[in-house]
């Protein structure tokens, strides 16, 4: 193995390591922002019933 060899089986993997990184915190945010919208439709619900209800 050649040093060139070795550097761009390192970046190879950096660049995975990377692409994999990005696709578990996008699908972090996903669920994330899924969660807050329906906790968020919940709560609007919620205060819609109390104001309705006093």
């Amino acid at each position: 193995m050649y040093p060139g060899y070795q550097i761009s089986a390192v970046y190879r993997t950096a660049v995975a390591a990377t692409k994999s990184i990005t696709a578990v915190r996008n699908s972090l945010i996903l669920g994330l922002s899924i969660a807050g919208h329906l906790s968020f439709q919940r709560w609007s619900r919620l205060l819609l019933h109390t104001l309705f209800l006093a």
